[in-house]
């Protein structure tokens, strides 16, 4: 539904993306309700050739702002407009998808929800052929993209073959081949290592230097440090404040908590640690929580992990880094009991089979939508949970930010809500080893302190914890060791000590 007001007409368009009084409210399915507004009066001008970052609580309305550029919103996600929007002096109402999609590329969180293709070159051609662009000047600018994003070597690829930071290349690949005048990011960097958040930080310098007007919406700012022009704070469905770059680096931490930001300079990055209790409540690790022993798992005949010894001490939250396609994953899979591997695991001295570790352990997956099952999110946190209480489950929630939402579907929460709520029902489970794969993934800054409170609180009562991150925050502020996977091996096992974080960094750098 557009509101009047939608026939208005803007003034001619100096700049390349104009908002004038924009509201938006999606459309309830099923009910007589009025439904409530994301966004309200949002005014916005980008100028052609700038990179904006939206910032702002998860909710807040970044994402619907995306979707209004790019048209998606209100032609793909329905429901009420108001105001006027103009991209290139387009007007994305009147104008169908694709007429917009030839001056707006977009590049979502997850890459994989907008290929159409097996393979690599085919996707990044896909765009070109929807314009109808000659077979000799479509392999003109493929070869072109390829030189300038540095993507020789992902071309006429296997895409299931491509780990996550290739397959975000791929994606950014498709968008600059295609030529549009504005680029569109949402959360691009939240499942990528820190070799893919380099890449994808050159890609985006690229597009910059293309002339390209560029709009992102992030929670981890960090990577964007001297490549955004200005920073837009949305919050209580508006753009409440505008930052110059200098301007937000000099919030003070206590600021940025405050308003649900993570950090912006890699500066800030290093504080983290201070605020790991580790640091200041040293113990000796005398007791081992978790061994395995000749741990070892293949795909086919490539064999993808091999761990010879490995003990774990009790108490203990063990961060697990590495690069892509390091074993990371199959380990945690392994341990949880989901992957059929050869090899023993002990936990607090006892042998536990493979088919009994689902018993014994909990992991939150890095998709946690694959392992929602009830039809409420209050149901889902008390599902197969016989003696938790609802005032139990709704105080699980509430610690994770999750109070008003007991009655929702889990598959109509966000991303990032449906992870907190998998780590709600993982401390509720009460299980003896706890499993992490990128937890904090997508989530704002108080977000990331609510669930590393949370895993901090659930690891009090089990025998240890594992986290396979690449979040610098998560693991300086939440690990008490360090595990270093490389080729399915294990290359390096410490503690959160000063040199165990100097340890980290080192990692972090060789990836990037």
């Amino acid at each position: 539904m557009i509101c009047q007001s939608m026939r208005q007409e803007l003034p001619s368009a100096v700049s390349s993306v104009q908002m004038k009084n924009v509201s938006f409210a999606y459309e309830s399915a099923g009910t007589n309700e009025t439904p409530a507004p994301v966004l309200q009066n949002v005014n916005l001008c980008i100028r052609q050739g700038e990179c904006v970052v939206l910032c702002g609580r998860s909710g807040c309305g970044k994402t619907t702002l995306l979707r209004l550029v790019n048209g998606l919103a209100p032609h793909f996600y329905r429901g009420t407009l108001c105001g006027e929007i103009r991209v290139n002096d387009l007007n994305t109402v009147e104008s169908d998808l694709p007429e917009i999609s030839r001056i707006v590329g977009s590049v979502f969180q997850n890459p994989r929800t907008q290929f159409f293709h097996t393979d690599t070159t085919g996707e990044m051609a896909f765009n070109l052929e929807n314009q109808a662009i000659p077979r000799e000047q479509m392999q003109i600018r493929l070869r072109e993209t390829s030189d300038r994003l540095k993507l020789d070597g992902l071309m006429d690829r296997n895409i299931f073959e491509l780990s996550g930071g290739e397959k975000q290349q791929i994606a950014c690949g498709s968008v600059y081949a295609s030529m549009p005048d504005v680029v569109v990011m949402d959360e691009p960097s939240s499942n990528l290592d820190m070799e893919g958040i380099r890449k994808l930080q050159t890609n985006i310098r690229t597009m910059k230097e293309a002339g390209k007007t560029i709009l992102i919406s992030e929670h981890r700012m960090w990577y964007l440090e001297h490549i955004a022009d200005r920073y837009l704070y949305v919050e209580n469905e508006q753009i409440a404040r505008e930052f110059a770059p200098e301007e937000i680096v000099r919030l003070s931490q206590k600021n940025r908590e405050t308003m649900g930001l993570r950090a912006v300079s890699r500066a800030q990055l290093r504080t983290a640690r201070k605020e790991n209790p580790a640091e200041k409540d040293r113990k000796e690790w005398n007791e081992n929580g978790l061994e395995a022993y000749g741990l070892t798992f293949s795909f086919g005949k490539r064999q993808v992990l091999n761990v010879r010894h490995l003990a774990i001490p009790k108490g203990a939250i063990v961060a697990v880094i590495g690069e892509n396609g390091a074993g990371k994953s199959t380990l945690s899979l392994c341990l949880a009991g989901v992957l059929k591997h050869h090899g023993t695991i002990r936990i607090e001295g006892k042998t536990v089979p493979v088919r009994k570790l689902p018993q014994q352990a909990y992991l939150v997956m890095q998709e946690a939508g694959h392992q929602m099952f009830s039809d409420s999110v209050q149901g889902e946190v008390m599902l197969n949970q016989t003696e938790l209480t609802e005032g139990q489950a709704k105080h699980a929630l509430s610690a994770l930010g999750l109070s008003g939402l007991e009655e929702r579907h889990p598959a109509s929460l966000s991303g990032g809500q449906q992870q907190r709520l998998s780590i709600a029902v993982a401390q509720c489970s009460h299980r003896k080893l706890m499993l992490y794969d990128e937890p904090t993934s997508g989530q704002d800054g108080g977000n990331l302190l609510n669930t590393v409170e949370m895993i901090r609180h659930t690891n009090e009562t089990a025998v240890c914890s594992v986290i396979v991150s690449h979040d610098p925050e998560l693991i300086l502020r939440c690990a008490t060791h360090i595990l270093h996977i490389h080729g399915g091996e294990v290359k390096r096992f410490l503690p959160m000590t000063e040199k165990g974080a100097a340890y980290m960094w080192k990692v972090f750098r060789r990836n990037a």
